[in-house]
């Protein structure tokens, strides 16, 4: 269960035992919101999220951070996806200070 990237306070994580839509998901604390990347024609063109079961949805401040983060990094996470799931390869977790626009 990699962490593939912490956020100011949101760790977005894979799980060992995911399964597709490409997805990636957000966690704070007890909160938790999976985001499923879609892309079209090789790129990003939608973001979609829903709840993972058992747990509240991130607080409104924090999914609206992980919204920016997921829709900016949304092809470096695809990538991840891709060497973790595809080529059995480990990530490592990037810590990223800088907010996204």
């Amino acid at each position: 269960m990699p962490n593939i990237y912490s956020y100011f306070g949101i760790i977005f994580k894979f799980y060992s035992n995911d399964h597709e839509p490409l997805h990636v998901h957000a966690i704070c604390g007890e909160y938790e919101t999976i985001f499923d990347i879609v892309f079209s024609q090789g790129k990003f063109s939608e973001l979609k999220r829903r709840k993972k079961r058992g747990k509240d949805h991130l607080p409104p401040a924090k999914m609206e951070l992980a919204e920016k983060f997921v829709e900016e990094y949304a092809l470096r996470i695809s990538e991840k996806w891709y060497q973790f799931f595809v080529l059995k390869a480990d990530v490592s977790c990037e810590t990223i200070n800088k907010k996204v626009k």
